[in-house]
């Protein structure tokens, strides 16, 4: 476990962000366990750190303890931002993976037609060279939003602990 993880699960909890109940019920464990995290007695798995991320709604939160979990390795965290319900009818289902992949692909089709355009003359501005990496940014986020939803709808649902 990253090094980090117990002090960013104690500082949550201290500001009052969550609970190490809540944290426990979001992972499927028990309280004392996500103490044993804290004092670094055990560390969490990976399951129980995605299952938190799901359930916790402070997207601050989030990022912290995903920062902390992944300190030292050679992953990386992305923030997307976009809605998962993306068709707006109050649940993530099957419909937002396939809408938003749709999503996916023409925002992907719109970019690199304006990338072409841009490069037409084998001269790139500046300012056409920033429009374009804000195009493959978008292409990035809508990506990550659908492979989110996807994971979203196939996750399996954990037990409480007792």
């Amino acid at each position: 476990m990253a090094r980090l993880l117990a002090p960013t699960l104690q500082k949550l909890i201290d500001s009052n962000t969550t609970t190490a109940k809540d944290l426990g019920e979001m992972a499927g464990v028990s309280s004392s366990t996500i103490y044993r995290w804290i004092n670094g007695e055990s560390e969490p798995d990976f399951d129980s750190i995605r299952l938190i991320l799901h359930h916790l709604s402070d997207t601050d939160a989030q990022l912290a303890i995903l920062t902390a979990f992944i300190a030292g390795t050679p992953w990386t965290v992305t923030q997307t931002v976009g809605d998962l319900d993306v068709n707006q009818d109050g649940h993530v289902g099957t419909e937002d993976a396939l809408d938003s992949a749709i999503s996916c692909v023409l925002v992907a089709s719109d970019s690199l037609q304006q990338i072409r355009m841009a490069c037409r003359d084998g001269k790139v501005t500046q300012a056409e060279a920033q429009r374009v990496a804000q195009l493959l940014a978008d292409v990035i986020n809508q990506c990550s939003i659908t492979q989110q939803v996807v994971m979203s709808i196939a996750q399996p649902v954990r037990k409480k602990a007792k």
